[in-house]
């Protein structure tokens, strides 16, 4: 696969087949790397305490960090903030929570039934922002 950093975003995303073949060179730029996620995870204090539906098939009631400085580790993306996925799937963000020992983002799409996980380094499209509200609130 070939990873690309796309300016302004907080990672490097993969391009499918289909992308590729429409690419094309336009300059060339040092790229530095960034922290390794195992620091951000050290650095990275999470306080969940907002109770929300996890799994997007077959929810149970989890406690996600629903802080801003939670999700900032993530990138631009909020607690709340509508989103456009690279699947063109439409969801929100829910907050961050341990997945397989790391924290991780995870956001809750339009039509199923609670939270998934947001992929490493995938860009989220900001759409619009609504009032989250906590499991049971639904």
């Amino acid at each position: 696969s070939l990873f690309l950093h796309g300016r302004g975003s907080p990672g490097a995303g993969v391009l499918d087949y289909a992308e590729l073949r429409k690419a094309r060179v336009v300059g060339k730029e040092f790229v530095p790397e960034a922290p390794g996620e195992e620091a951000r995870d050290e650095q990275l204090q999470l306080a969940p305490a907002f109770r929300y539906p996890c799994g997007p098939l077959a929810p149970t009631p989890e406690l996600f960090d629903v802080q801003e400085a939670a999700c900032a580790a993530f990138g631009d993306a909020r607690s709340g903030d509508i989103v456009l996925d690279g699947l063109g799937q439409v969801a929100t963000v829910v907050g961050v929570r341990a997945h397989e020992g790391r924290p991780r983002l995870w956001y809750h799409v339009e039509g199923f039934s609670g939270a998934g996980l947001v992929g490493l380094g995938e860009r989220l499209r900001l759409l619009g922002r609504k009032a989250l509200l906590p499991e049971g609130g639904l």
